[in-house]
């Protein structure tokens, strides 16, 4: 902490500096960057100086360029003239931003979380996350907030939402951060499931199509949509070919079936419903045994232990796979929906990503308490 605090006096000195010599837009920079080092005292309020003077000085800059120009000399006609269209569309002076769309927008770039970003609780649900985003996502949207800084804040709140409505993803985050352990074990996987929706679709599929397009990636899948998505598929099942071997070695070290007191769906022969309710293993799992059960496992808790810790087991596998499969279900649909050009694009978008999968959930659930 001490040096982040060294270095963010550093910066402060070097923008008082550019705050003397009048070059606003470094000062600025410059502040900004001692801000999010270590909090000193007095920088937002020179920030904001600078950020004032920097708004001043461009309003007059954009109206004398063009009486000016033709008594210029030539390399002061080659600087103006690229200014003009780059200011129109941003439309600063006819845009301005309020102080509390700007107060927001450095709220966002100060968080240190995900869950400090859609200000929400680590235990919050997946409806509370979703009315966060929406709350956040319309006000920060950069058509919408002018203010500096509003489109990287637009993404962060993106990106948070993208994380802690994945079961899979939130876990992980809850357990690592942003860290290494899966860019070093998937090192392509992670890249991929973040680009799977960017923070424009996201936000149309709340709030419907009218804001300014994002055209990078539409004109990228317009070229080449039947490749992309052949290659998507088989990126999806390369993605999930080590939790399939997981699974098939799973089944492999499983017990032949007589050997196997339970089974976790009613047969003829496992007709008596059960739940799981030792110490040691999740309770309230159902599970169906033989008449005999009762006799053979339940005189002592250690078999009894080790008969419920099976069906955890067996548990936790199925609802892995129906879960996965249902991940892979949706990904086809947000494909499908992509590359759709029909006018029910955004309603098929909203469909993919609104789709239910209760034994994701349910897996959710089992880990924030077991560890799997």
């Amino acid at each position: 902490m001490e040096m982040n605090k060294g270095e963010a006096e550093k910066c402060l000195e070097i923008g008082k500096k550019h705050l003397r010599l009048g070059n606003w837009e470094k000062a600025v920079k410059f502040f900004d960057k001692s801000h999010r080092m270590y909090p000193l005292p007095g920088v937002e309020a020179m920030r904001d100086r600078a950020q004032a003077e920097m708004e001043k000085a461009s309003t007059p800059s954009t109206q004398s360029t063009s009486p000016h120009g033709a008594a210029s000399s030539t390399g002061v006609r080659h600087r103006a003239t690229p200014a003009a269209p780059s200011r129109s569309p941003s439309s600063e002076p006819s845009r301005p931003y309020t102080a509390e769309q700007l107060q927001m927008v450095r709220k966002i770039k100060a968080c240190k979380n995900h869950y400090e970003v859609l200000s929400v609780q680590q235990t919050a649900t997946e409806n509370e996350v979703k009315k966060a985003y929406r709350k956040l996502a319309l006000k920060l949207h950069p058509d919408k907030n002018s203010a500096p800084g509003a489109e990287d804040a637009f993404k962060a709140v993106g990106k948070a939402f993208t994380i802690l409505s994945d079961p899979d993803k939130r876990t992980h985050y809850d357990r690592y951060g942003d860290d290494a352990p899966v860019q070093q074990q998937h090192p392509g996987r992670r890249y991929a499931q973040e680009e799977d929706i960017t923070p424009e679709e996201i936000f149309n599929m709340f709030f419907g199509g009218g804001f300014r397009p994002r055209a990078r990636r539409p004109q990228q899948q317009q070229g080449h949509p039947q490749h992309q998505e052949q290659r998507g598929g088989v990126a999806n099942l390369a993605q999930f070919l080590p939790l399939l071997l997981i699974f098939i070695m799973s089944l492999l070290s499983i017990p032949s079936t007589p050997e196997m007191p339970f089974s976790l769906n009613p047969t003829p022969q496992f007709n008596i419903q059960r739940a799981t309710q030792m110490a040691n293993v999740a309770k309230g799992i159902p599970y169906y045994v033989e008449r005999d059960f009762e006799q053979r496992y339940t005189t002592h808790w250690r078999d009894l232990s080790r008969v419920e810790q099976m069906v955890e087991q067996a548990h936790v596998t199925k609802l892995s796979e129906s879960c996965e499969n249902l991940k892979l279900r949706q990904k086809r649909m947000i494909y499908r929906a992509r590359n759709s050009r029909s006018e029910d694009r955004e309603a098929a978008m909203r469909k993919a990503l609104e789709m239910k999968m209760p034994p994701c959930d349910e897996l959710r659930k089992l880990r924030r308490t077991r560890r799997y």
